[in-house]
């Protein structure tokens, strides 16, 4: 009887244990998820941040650029001014 009330007290032991680590392993899948969603959703972020910085470095280029083409034709313009003769008062 000693035996048979030891041997349900250590099966009774050994479900409860199962338990406690079928619902810790369930919290930590869980937790696990969650985690993964953030890590996704940070990288989502960042990644739109690289994003609209690049569109910004981009139209800041394109603005040079056109900038830098402008300054040229206004230099080729008073350079052809300065070499053309004027004509003279007579």
């Amino acid at each position: 009887m000693k035996k048979s009330i030891l041997a349900a007290s250590i099966l009774g032991l050994a479900l409860a244990t199962s338990a406690c680590s079928q619902e810790t392993e369930e919290k930590t899948d869980t937790a696990l998820d969650q985690a993964g969603e953030a890590a996704d959703a940070a990288g989502d972020a960042a990644g739109a941040a690289v994003e609209d910085a690049t569109e910004g470095v981009e139209k800041a280029i394109d603005a040079a650029e056109n900038t830098a083409e402008d300054v040229a034709k206004d230099v080729k313009k008073n350079i052809k001014d300065a070499a053309s003769p004027t004509p003279s008062a007579t």
